[in-house]
């Protein structure tokens, strides 16, 4: 299956669950994020993880690890640090929970000076 983009990709450093439908689970650390997906850094390398096999990703819902977000995705490539996941069939809970990440990873790219200021 070949990989195509239609979102911009935000860097993040996230930790991330993985189920696939055998039972099999791999944790690790989103890299990027978009609408779209995410890249997963993992060290583990199960044979469930080919490219179009089905999986539930799971990150912490916003800053609140407390809450989770749980996303129906597909892998759609593999390399040697992780893999990378499509996005499917979410709700507007998850896409909110998507958006909070981006733009969290939006916000840890600007210059000090330039970072919102809560009131």
């Amino acid at each position: 299956m070949e990989e195509s983009r239609w979102n911009m990709r935000v860097p993040v450093s996230v930790p991330v669950r993985l189920d696939f439908a055998d039972a099999t689970t791999l944790t690790g650390v989103a890299r990027d994020i978009s609408f779209q997906g995410l890249y997963v850094r993992t060290d583990e390398r199960p044979g469930v993880a080919q490219p179009s096999s089905p999986v539930v990703v799971t990150l912490p819902a916003g800053g609140d690890a407390a809450r989770v977000l749980e996303l129906p995705a597909m892998v759609v490539r593999t390399t040697g640090s992780g893999l990378g996941v499509l996005f499917f069939d979410y709700g507007d809970r998850q896409f909110d929970g998507i958006a909070e990440h981006i733009e969290a990873g939006f916000e840890a790219r600007r210059p000090a000076s330039a970072r919102r200021n809560p009131l």
